[in-house]
């Protein structure tokens, strides 16, 4: 719990953990120099844009090899002055390192998608519009993603069974329902 000026006034057990804080030598003191070790607030202190904005603020940051995250809450009076903030200190560390192994596996999954040797399409099955598809589609129909995608399927349609828009749309209704085709 910070007062108007920054200055901590209270604390819990956590924060002494995470800061390394000995009993009393955080009260009076402001948030930047027992988080950072600075005289000042650090650029994008989410404390001092609450200050400004009179509104939750946050942000990510990383502390000793862990990931955090810094929230600001400002304490108003009934007239709308600030009197405080409380300052939350949420480690995060887990979810970033979720994060960050799921979008590597997307990357793998997304390059052995365009390795396939299949023109490979991933459509929404209600609008039957295209959602993504691979290399090998746009070698196959000598064009981009970005002009195949969120186009409908009828685009890529020939005018002939079993090919032709009536049959393709037979097929997504039918893996719809029953699964693969």
């Amino acid at each position: 719990l910070l007062d108007a000026e920054s200055a901590i006034r209270r604390y819990n057990r956590r924060a002494k953990q995470i800061f390394s804080i000995p009993e009393g030598d955080a009260v009076g003191r402001h948030c930047w120099e027992i988080a950072h070790g600075t005289s000042a607030p650090i650029p994008g202190c989410p404390v001092e844009r609450s200050r400004k904005s009179k509104q939750r603020e946050s942000m990510e940051l990383e502390i000793g090899g862990r990931w955090y995250r810094i929230t600001a809450d400002p304490i108003l009076d009934d007239s709308g002055e600030l009197t405080g903030f409380v300052h939350t200190v949420s480690d995060i560390t887990e979810q970033k390192d979720a994060a960050d192994a799921l979008a590597e596996k997307s990357e793998y999954l997304a390059a052995v998608f365009d390795a396939m040797n299949q023109a490979l399409f991933i459509i929404d099955g209600e609008t039957q519009e295209i959602l993504g598809v691979n290399k090998q589609t746009c070698e196959m129909y000598g064009c981009t993603k970005e002009e195949l995608v969120f186009r409908s399927t009828d685009t890529l349609a020939l005018e002939d069974p079993p090919y032709s828009a009536i049959d393709a749309r037979r097929w997504f209704d039918a893996a719809r329902e029953k699964g693969p085709q």
